[in-house]
């Protein structure tokens, strides 16, 4: 099979764009609908029901300006600072990002539940000047700051509860209120032609099978280009707005239930939402009770979800009693959505049509996205405007259909690159190509099923987890002589890491001695869980084995322990 891509035209992607500047500003692209009357609503707290308008009453433009303000007066942000945000959804977030890249800085995104091992690690790799997080995580971020020579001073908070000894109690509204006052123009970055195709604006951390987090470098164009790109399809051809059944309509409702720290849940989710003029309607955590009350009390028609979700909202008793028949569509990414789980989501959600997607941070979100309809056989679709893919077997050459390889693609939206890493960064991004690390399948009309993944990352709620990270940390424990850590399957989160551990000398013995081998797994265990964000966690067991499996050349052979699990019919270990 020769490369191959969509037969839907990519739309003129502008190339002298900040993000703000696309989706606050005047700026009006053909196939974007973004409202910008002064009362149109873009966002809702879900947890205390506030409305933030494009102009009137809570301002989002103006929030954004002052807080431009607010940052150039008292922070003085330089072009190409590093800024992370260690936070849970919050409105303030998405303000913040856009006032940070109106003022030409760049911003990464970290998980809160980071522990302050990872935070140091990350910190470093990005030389990040600056922190904005919530008051409950300074636990972990104050001591990562600390160990990165970064200032208590250099550390901003969304909100404070009080003020105590030792806590910044300078938050994101003291900021806007000080450039609220402020007589100053809001500067804002001009770009030169084609000067957004390498102007950073956006990091987001993608774990790979090196054991460490990788920093995905993504510019302004490649995150413009995205947006386009999912909205080309959406309009199918051309087509205003496709099936009245299941469209993304202006003024719709849609979660903003994904983690803004992950590319999926502020780019892909709410950045691109923005721009179809929907409304999102922004969570701070799920709760499942929380969350089925506000599908019914805001009509939200398109729910953004990752599979664990769905499962969770399929199994509660209470959806028997509640009336979903507004819901449209129920979209899906980060890990694949079983048909028979469709199927139980369309028995709840009558009114329907299910999606699901499939992308990578490399290649700025969406790469793949199956048809909007009742059911789908399972695939991840078909290619998005303006990406070129082909399938490469392993002996270099091209597939044909139906034959597996790996997926390696070329798009408007690929990353820059991985930063602070120039063998992963050579070895992943080949002469434009993005080499994703899975293995494919691809029909004779251009649908794509993913056979498996090449780089054997885990994903945990949608969260990915590398193998390699979990291995390296396992060798560091006296009780651990050798280690493979695999995926295995879990209906609540997608899947859980497992650990087939070779005991150490000293561990033989402690059990020889009579400490019982539950209690040496504990302890393994234990020692991910002190280190380690509970998405890392050993949930999926420890299993004792006499040697992990390897090649000639040391590799480990990951798959043959789950082919081995799959044999046996063992769905979980403990």
């Amino acid at each position: 099979m020769a490369e191959f891509r969509s037969s839907i035209p990519l739309p003129y992607v502008p190339d002298d764009l900040t993000i703000p500047q696309f989706l606050l500003d005047d700026y009006k692209h053909p196939i974007g609908e973004m409202r910008k009357g002064n009362n149109d609503v873009w966002f809702i707290d879900d947890s205390t029901g506030k409305r933030f308008s494009y102009g009137e009453g809570i301002q989002l433009k103006a929030r954004t300006n002052y807080l431009v303000l607010g940052l150039a007066s008292f922070y003085n942000i330089l072009d190409n600072d590093v800024v992370l945000i260690i936070s849970p959804n919050h409105i303030d977030y998405i303000v913040a990002t856009w006032a940070l890249q109106r003022l030409g800085a760049v911003v990464a995104t970290a998980n809160p539940l980071f522990t302050t091992e990872e935070l140091v690690q990350l910190l470093d790799m990005c030389k990040v000047t600056k922190i904005i997080t919530d008051e409950r995580f300074l636990t972990s971020v104050g001591p990562a700051a600390d160990a990165a020579g970064i200032p208590t001073s250099s550390i901003l908070l969304f909100d404070i509860s009080e003020i105590r000894t030792g806590v910044p109690i300078t938050t994101i509204s003291d900021l806007v209120n000080e450039g609220q006052k402020s007589t100053d123009e809001v500067p804002g970055r001009t770009l030169e032609p084609g000067g957004a195709r390498k102007k950073i604006a956006l990091i987001f951390f993608s774990s790979g099978t090196t054991g460490k987090p990788k920093a995905v470098a993504l510019s302004h164009y490649a995150v413009i280009a995205s947006i386009i790109q999912m909205t080309a399809l959406q309009r199918e051809n051309g087509k205003p707005r496709g099936p009245g059944k299941w469209a993304l309509l202006s003024e719709d409702v849609i979660t903003g239930l994904l983690p803004f720290s992950h590319v999926y849940g502020l780019v892909a989710n709410v950045y691109w939402a923005c721009f179809l003029g929907l409304i999102v309607d922004v969570f701070p955590k799920f709760t499942l009770a929380a969350f089925l009350t506000s599908i019914t009390k805001y009509r939200i028609a398109h729910l953004y979800l990752v599979p664990p979700h769905v499962v969770s909202i399929c199994k509660d008793p209470s959806i028997e009693f509640q009336d979903y028949s507004h819901v449209k569509l129920i979209f899906t990414g980060a890990a694949s959505l079983s048909v028979p789980l469709m199927h139980k989501a369309i028995d709840v959600f009558s009114n329907a049509s299910i999606a699901q997607g499939y992308g990578m941070t490399e290649i700025m979100v969406a790469a793949l996205q199956s048809p909007m309809q009742r059911i789908n056989d399972g695939s991840c679709g078909q290619l998005l405007p303006g990406i070129v893919a082909k399938v490469v077997r392993a002996d270099g050459t091209l597939a044909r259909p139906n034959e597996t390889g790996e997926l390696v693609m070329s798009s408007p939206s690929n990353a820059l690159g991985y930063i602070g890493n120039d063998e992963a960064t050579k070895a992943t991004f080949v002469d434009g190509w993005v080499h994703s690390g899975d293995e494919v399948r691809v029909t004779e009309t251009g649908d794509i099923f993913v056979v498996e993944r090449l780089k054997e990352l885990i994903n945990v709620q949608g969260i990915q987890v590398a193998p390699a990270e979990l291995e390296d940390h396992l060798m560091a424990h006296p009780h651990v002589a050798d280690a493979c850590v695999i995926p295995v399957p879990d209906e609540h989160t997608g899947e859980l890491p497992l650990a087939f551990v070779v005991p150490s000398v000293a561990a033989k013995k402690l059990m020889k001695n009579g400490m019982s081998e539950d209690d040496v797994k504990t302890e393994i265990q234990k020692h991910v869980s002190d280190h380690k964000v509970k998405d890392k966690w050993l949930a999926g067991g420890v299993r004792f084995i006499d040697s992990v499996p390897k090649s000639p050349s040391g590799k480990i052979l990951r798959r043959v322990l789950r082919e081995s699990l799959r044999n046996n019919g063992i769905a979980s270990a403990a």
